[in-house]
């Protein structure tokens, strides 16, 4: 009767088998999913966008349409002159070296105002504020462009109640942006306009100002009727219509970036003549300038709404594009970097490179550490997986010695038959007299060494 004797841990299939069980593919890995922020980066883009569509929207149309001159506005300035000399029609004198305080009021009509256009009407008075004699008075109502400043003959406007004068050029207010150029510039004392031309750039109450120079020639500002030749300096004793003339020098100092006016001269004079130009008679001489109280006013309001204009046209803008910009580069730049797969515990106490040394160590003959733990029941294992048996170790089935010739398997899993005797698959003896192994026996055991397979048939 024959018996098959396999020995722990070692395969009883062909060479093949063992070949293709070593080099099977090492146990699967888990992957782990990288985070996924697509919807993250869709609305960082998105968002992104939007604030640099913002800020351009902001520098290029919003704040241009914001900066413009108010529809609802009051001020009063003063301007005074110490040297004046004008003629009191009340008492028919002439007064000279008088004091003169010259008082401009605007108010503006709101309801008359668009989002284009605003309508301001003032009043100019030219005063002895001692005799209490009004020397001069100008009224105007102007309507004009919020933020060119220009000029429009709209929505009543007039000089002195007269709507048939035509008004053009700038009025009370200056255009956005001011430039060193010349303007034409509407004079309400002689009612036409004139250029007004960039004359150099000054320090006013610590703000920078334009500084802006007007010629206005003798011009006929007034007719007025009943006046006696005898005032002009003519003979006689009757009654002419007589031409006011005016004639000044006007010098405005204008904030560039707001274009408010924070200083203004006037260097005027206003003459009655007679028919044909015959008689004179000197209605008023002025130097008029500004008091300090009025030019601190104008450069405090300049100097306020150079931070609003400032917040609108640089801040916000810079602000809102550099946040969108940087949402941009955080939707386009990969938050984390991708992690290497690492394997996956499949609780069978085996790991891909373990399985590499095995496959590697097979054709140099030597024993893994797996194939260390399966040895017999009689032979002892180390911690290490080392066969601790005894030097031999021989496998006997009922008392009798199976293996031929007496031959052994050491602890490092080796033949130590003398004779190097292998037994076949069959049991019979298919070693070469000289002691020389088979290949495929070599090959059939990861170890390097020839196991008996199966035992010899004993007689009964």
């Amino acid at each position: 009767m024959s018996e098959r004797l396999s020995l722990p841990g070692f395969s009883r299939g062909s060479p093949a088998d063992s070949t293709a069980d070593s080099t099977a593919a090492p146990p699967a890995t888990h992957e782990k999913p990288r985070p996924r922020h697509s919807k993250l980066r869709l609305a960082l883009a998105g968002l992104g966008t939007f604030l640099v569509a913002t800020a351009l929207l902001l520098e290029f149309y919003i704040a241009p349409q914001l900066i413009a001159w108010p529809a609802s506005f009051n001020q009063t300035d003063t301007l005074t002159a110490t040297n004046a000399s004008y003629y009191n029609a009340g008492t028919l004198q002439a007064k000279q070296s008088a004091g003169l305080t010259y008082t401009l009021t605007i108010r503006s009509d709101a309801a008359s105002s668009n989002h284009t256009t605003a309508v301001w009407e003032s009043s100019a008075v030219l005063m002895d504020p001692v005799t209490k004699y009004t020397v001069n008075v100008v009224t105007q109502r102007a309507a004009f462009n919020r933020r060119t400043g220009q000029l429009s003959n709209c929505c009543g406007a007039s000089l002195n109640g007269d709507t048939r004068v035509r008004q053009t050029g700038l009025g009370v207010a200056w255009p956005i942006g001011v430039q060193k150029t010349t303007y034409q510039v509407f004079d309400p004392n002689s009612g036409h306009t004139f250029p007004a031309t960039y004359a150099g750039t000054a320090t006013v109450g610590g703000v920078t100002a334009y500084r802006f120079v007007q010629h206005v020639p003798p011009t006929v500002a007034q007719q007025m009727a009943g006046i006696p030749v005898s005032i002009l300096g003519l003979p006689g004793n009757q009654a002419v219509v007589a031409n006011r003339y005016w004639q000044a020098t006007n010098t405005f100092w204008v904030n560039p970036q707001t274009r408010v006016p924070v200083n203004e001269q006037v260097q005027g004079q206003s003459v009655l003549r007679g028919p044909g130009g015959r008689g004179k008679l000197v209605v008023a001489d002025v130097d008029l300038k500004m008091t300090p109280a009025t030019v601190h006013q104008l450069t405090s309001l300049a100097s306020k709404n150079a931070t609003s204009i400032t917040l609108l046209q640089v801040i916000a803008p810079v602000t809102t594009g550099v946040i969108g910009l940087i949402l941009l580069a955080l939707a386009l730049v990969p938050f984390f970097r991708r992690r290497m797969p690492e394997p996956a515990d499949d609780g069978l106490g085996l790991v891909s490179d373990s399985m590499q040394r095995q496959d590697a160590s097979a054709a140099n003959g030597a024993v893994s550490p797996e194939d260390r733990d399966a040895s017999p029941a009689g032979s002892t294992v180390s911690a290490e997986g080392q066969d601790a048996s005894p030097a031999e170790v021989t496998v006997v089935r009922d008392g009798q010695d199976a293996s031929p010739a007496g031959s052994t398997v050491s602890a490092e899993g080796q033949d130590a038959s003398p004779a190097g005797i292998t037994v076949s698959p069959e049991g019979q003896d298919t070693s070469p007299a000289n002691g020389a192994r088979p290949r495929e026996n070599e090959e059939a055991s990861p170890a390097g060494a020839a196991m008996t397979r199966e035992s010899e048939d004993r007689q009964d």
